[in-house]
C-alpha cells in the first residue's frame, strides 16, 4: 500500500460530533478586593488541595502559560508578566456564593495576589509568611470587620468573649484575626488541616425571600468600600514596609477550576455569557478591569460511539 492511500485518521469526519464542551478555566484581572461578595482568607495556602484531580490551591504551569499573555494585556506593571509569576501567586482567598459556604473548594472562583518582582517561591517563606499575615492582611481584615458595624466593638477585653489575641489598646472585634504564630507552627509540624477566616458578609433578609442561599442586597455598596478600603491598606502598607521590597506593584487575578458544561449550539457570546453568570454569584463586575475576564472552552469531537 502507497503512503498516498492510507485513509486519514479523521476519514469518519462525516459522522462526528461533539462528544464533550465544558470549561474548566475562566480567570480576570481585578481592581480590587471589592470584586468578592463574599470571601474566605486561606491562612494556609502552602497546603496543596484539587478540584476534579486539578490543583486548587496554586496555579499549575499549563494554567498560568494559558493565562500569562491575557493577563499582560490588562495589568500596568514595570515588568513583563510571565507564565512563572502567575504560578507563584499567593492564594488570598476563595469566593463563595451560599451563605454557608457550602461550596467544593475552587468550585468558586479563587482570588490571587500576583507579585511580579518575587524572583523565588515564597509561599512556605516563614519570614515572608509572618510579615504578611500580621503587619499586611491581619490589621486590614481587623479593620474591616470593625468597619463593618456586622459585630459589636469594645475598648475593654472584658468586653469581649472569645477574643482570638490582644494587639494592644484601641477598639476590637470578636472577629479578631489570630496572629501567624500558630500558623508558623502548623507549617513546621506538616499539619494537612487548612486554616481560614471569613471576611464580613452582608445579607438582606428582603432580598433572599424563602429557601433562598442569601445576597447583599441593598448592601453591595457597604460591603464595596469596606473591601476597597482593605486593598486599599494591604497595597499601602506593602509599599512602606521595609522587609517587602520584593512584593510591590501587587496585583489582584481571579481565578475559577469549576466545571461549567456548555451547550455547543449557543453562540459565543452565549457562551461567555452562562459562564460569566456563575461568576455573577460570587463576584461583583464593577471591580473587575474591563475586558480582562477570559473563559477558555475544552471541547471533545469523535465520531459517534455505538448507540449514540
Amino acid at each position: 500500500t502507497h503512503e498516498l492511500d492510507i485513509p486519514s485518521i479523521a476519514a469518519g469526519a462525516s459522522t462526528s460530533h461533539i462528544h464533550e464542551f465544558h470549561t474548566e478555566l475562566s480567570f480576570c484581572v481585578l481592581t480590587s478586593l471589592a470584586a468578592a461578595k463574599r470571601l474566605t482568607w486561606e491562612q494556609t495556602p502552602w497546603l496543596p488541595t484539587s478540584i476534579a484531580e486539578k490543583p486548587a490551591t496554586a496555579i499549575s504551569v499549563h494554567d498560568a502559560y494559558t493565562m500569562a499573555s491575557h493577563v499582560a494585556a490588562h495589568v500596568n506593571t514595570p515588568i513583563p508578566i510571565t507564565a512563572p509569576m502567575l504560578q507563584r501567586a499567593l492564594l488570598f482567598g476563595e469566593t463563595y456564593a451560599s451563605a454557608t459556604h457550602s461550596e467544593q473548594r475552587g468550585a468558586c472562583p479563587q482570588l490571587y495576589v500576583v507579585f511580579p518582582h518575587a524572583s523565588r517561591a515564597f509561599v512556605r517563606d516563614e519570614t515572608f509568611l509572618r510579615v504578611w499575615h500580621n503587619d499586611i492582611v491581619k490589621p486590614a481584615f481587623d479593620r474591616a470587620w470593625l468597619d463593618s458595624e456586622l459585630v459589636p466593638a469594645r475598648g475593654a477585653e472584658r468586653d469581649f468573649v472569645g477574643r482570638l489575641s490582644t494587639t494592644g489598646g484601641g477598639r476590637f472585634t470578636g472577629h479578631e484575626a489570630r496572629a501567624a504564630t500558630g500558623l508558623i507552627d502548623h507549617l513546621r509540624k506538616g499539619s494537612t488541616a487548612p486554616v481560614r477566616a471569613y471576611w464580613p458578609r452582608w445579607l438582606d433578609a428582603a432580598a433572599t425571600g424563602a429557601g433562598s442561599s442569601g445576597i447583599e442586597g441593598q448592601h453591595s455598596d457597604t460591603r464595596a468600600a469596606v473591601f476597597d478600603a482593605a486593598w486599599a491598606s494591604i497595597t499601602g502598607m506593602l509599599r512602606d514596609h521595609p522587609e517587602m521590597l520584593d512584593f510591590q506593584d501587587a496585583f489582584l487575578l481571579a481565578v475559577c477550576r469549576g466545571r461549567v458544561d456548555m451547550n455547543p449550539g449557543l453562540p459565543v457570546d452565549g457562551l461567555y455569557a452562562n459562564v460569566g453568570e456563575e461568576w455573577d454569584r460570587a463576584v461583583d463586575a464593577r471591580y473587575v478591569v474591563e475586558g480582562s475576564f477570559r473563559v477558555v472552552m475544552e471541547m471533545v469531537v469523535g465520531e459517534k460511539d455505538g448507540g449514540e
